[in-house]
């Protein structure tokens, strides 16, 4: 809310203004606007709103009632760096007539323009947008997957490199390993070592040397035997 006092002094020019302005916390940045001007021309009332309509545009109007002026209607449209002044002079007289259609005109005309134009307008930009956030998320995605793939392609090469290549000597073959759900944390290893698999349990701070003979795993058939 802003309130301005403002008077000049001279002939034949002297007049006092008061101005006020209140801004709502909305994010079309409404402003209602009000001033009375009186001196030696006569009293000017002045009244009206300023809206954005659009990113770049801003649409105003003001109803300017005075005397001897009469009642004067101007609507003013900003976009980017253009002005556009509209000025309606309906009456020389002072007529309550002609201060309704000045006030209510415009808001009328407002109301029907923002649901039949600005309304489908913004909803369009917004469809058009939420469009292309779609199509730019699903191409990250299956780029992303693309690369996994790859990713995953080119490990399985080198594990199968790997193994092919130990058992060509009977040697240890690649481990997996898997954390267990305990306080303190633990590695469960399972690997294959010239033929037999082995297991071991290992803490996480404790050295590990593969292959051992403690961890082979004896088969049913060895155990019957």
């Amino acid at each position: 809310m802003t309130q301005t006092v403002l008077g000049s002094l001279g002939v034949p020019h002297s007049y006092l203004m008061l101005s006020y302005q209140y801004k709502f916390q909305d994010e079309d940045q409404t402003k209602v606007k009000g001033s009375l001007k009186t001196g030696w021309f006569g009293t000017v009332v002045e009244y009206g709103a300023e809206r954005k309509i659009s990113r770049h545009s801003v649409l105003s109007a003001t109803v300017s009632v005075g005397v001897p002026q009469g009642v004067t209607l101007k609507i003013r449209l900003s976009r980017a760096s253009q002005t556009y002044l509209f000025p309606v002079h309906l009456t020389d007289q002072l007529l309550p007539s002609a201060v309704f259609y000045a006030t209510v005109g415009p808001l009328l005309f407002y109301l029907a323009v923002h649901r039949l134009v600005v309304i489908p307008f913004t909803q369009a930009q917004k469809e058009q947008e939420l469009e292309l956030q779609r199509i730019n998320s699903a191409t990250d995605i299956a780029k992303k997957k693309q690369e996994a793939e790859s990713a995953v392609l080119l490990m399985q090469e080198s594990v199968k490199r790997i193994i092919d290549a130990e058992e060509s000597k009977m040697g240890g073959s690649p481990w997996f390993l898997r954390p267990l759900r305990r306080e303190e944390k633990s590695l469960k290893l399972l690997y294959q070592f010239r033929g037999v698999m082995h297991q071991v349990l290992a803490a996480d701070t404790e050295p590990l040397r593969i292959p051992k003979q403690s961890h082979r795993i004896e088969s049913s058939s060895s155990e019957s035997s």
